[in-house]
């Protein structure tokens, strides 16, 4: 009777930890699944400025970000630019361009939008065409944004593979 006893919590002890083992492969392989989900939701708390339990689960999917002032060759010069770089693994990078504004790279927003995409791994450079900072939209602004990116995409420590995402 003593061993059955025996024989039975052994069963037992391992259909538990069976089960447990079942859950945690089965839990870590839903939080793969949706793990782009759940960067992209903290990119929105983190960018709409939320607070409480929603900013405080957001701030598990971002990480530290370095920034650094540089500069741009184009075809009229040399752009006003900054670099936005995540600390830790990089995603595809991104250039992004202010909309008219007297600020250019420096505008609040600007930066701000910058950071968040970087805090959720995603290199940032944004870029500021002179003329968008002085209220003009000319064909300039076009040439600029496009030899950014040329320079942007060749790169490679940025865009190891010469591809680079765009926003304005």
């Amino acid at each position: 009777l003593l061993l059955t006893s025996r024989m039975r919590w052994r069963r037992r002890a391992a259909s538990l930890a069976g089960i447990a083992i079942f859950a945690l492969v089965v839990s870590g392989a839903g939080y793969w699944a949706a793990h782009n989900y759940v960067r992209g939701a903290a990119f929105v708390v983190q960018a709409a400025d939320l607070q409480g339990i929603a900013r405080t689960l957001a701030e598990w999917e971002t990480g530290p970000v370095a920034e650094q002032s540089l500069t741009i060759p184009w075809r009229a010069g040399a752009l006003p630019a900054r670099k936005f770089l995540p600390i830790g693994t990089w995603r595809r990078t991104f250039l992004l361009v202010p909309g008219v504004h007297a600020s250019g790279v420096d505008e609040p927003r600007l930066v701000g939008f910058a950071r968040d995409l970087a805090s959720i791994g995603h290199p940032v450079v944004t870029v500021g065409p002179p003329d968008l900072a002085r209220y003009t939209i000319s064909p300039a602004v076009t040439d600029a944004i496009e030899d950014a990116a040329a320079w942007l995409s060749q790169q490679r420590e940025l865009s190891p593979d010469g591809r680079v995402g765009m926003m304005g």
